[in-house]
């Protein structure tokens, strides 16, 4: 097991060292080569994982509570069940979580087999505007709101960058997240 060393803010260990040592001693190998070849090692470098590693996280459907813009109360319980989760974790003024959702609701009409949950943490009236832009509310399969200053699901995924889709089979088992790191029109082509 590496050590974890920390370096001002950011974090590294060992074995991270070690891989961002043996990606210099490349990066000095590729400066030797044309700038063609260079360049195509550039862009194979900047291609993002399509989902990230989900061992360290719960696998279960967090125990949420949410207000949704019409001010009902939903919560986990009120899941369909043996039905697949799409869960979105977003921020209304998010402009990626912005591009997401109008790039998700493009694509709802193929995604009618899946329950979709929209969470913030955001007021109440945030989200109705966020609504009233987008138009998710109106779909059978979609839900959105927000669970407050409870922050329950983004401390259970322990959520730094929005918007984050959880994608959870009929048993209610977590499958993959999908990287928030990927275009928001890129993130919603992968549902």
């Amino acid at each position: 097991m590496g050590w974890l060393i920390l370096m001002g803010s950011s974090c590294q260990s060992e074995a991270d060292r070690s891989i961002d040592q043996k990606d210099t001693i490349e990066q000095k190998s590729f400066a030797n080569k044309s700038d063609s070849v260079a360049s195509q090692a550039t862009v194979k470098q900047d291609k993002v994982a399509d989902t990230i590693d989900i061992s360290p996280y719960k696998k279960q459907i967090p125990p949420f509570k949410i207000r949704l813009v019409d001010g009902k109360g939903y919560t986990y319980k009120d899941l369909k069940k043996d039905c697949p989760l799409i869960l979105v974790y977003f921020q209304p003024d998010c402009p990626e979580c912005q591009a997401f959702t109008a790039a998700l609701v493009k694509r709802l009409p193929s995604l009618m087999d899946k329950q979709i949950v929209m969470i913030t943490f955001e007021d109440i009236k945030k989200v109705k505007a966020f609504d009233e832009k987008y138009q998710v509310a109106g779909h059978p399969n979609v839900r959105i709101g927000s669970e407050g200053y409870t922050f329950i699901v983004q401390k259970y995924y322990q959520i730094e960058h929005f918007p984050i889709v959880a994608c959870f089979n009929n048993k209610g088992e977590l499958q993959r997240i999908i990287n928030p790191k990927l275009a928001p029109e890129a993130m919603a082509a992968l549902l």
